[in-house]
């Protein structure tokens, strides 16, 4: 996901603390994107920025 969106880990890290950024999906404990969740994030993230 970081190399996709050209975000940093920490920035990925600090916007899942915080409940900003693309849905957060844990598997044993291990924080996973679903590819949808961030398409849509993306996209919510442009519709926004007009």
């Amino acid at each position: 996901m970081a190399a996709y969106t050209q975000t940093s880990v920490p920035t990925l890290a600090r916007w899942a603390a915080e409940g900003q950024g693309p849905k957060v999906t844990k598997l044993g404990g291990v924080v996973r994107y679903r590819r949808e969740d961030v398409l849509t994030w993306i996209a919510e993230a442009g519709a926004t920025a007009l």
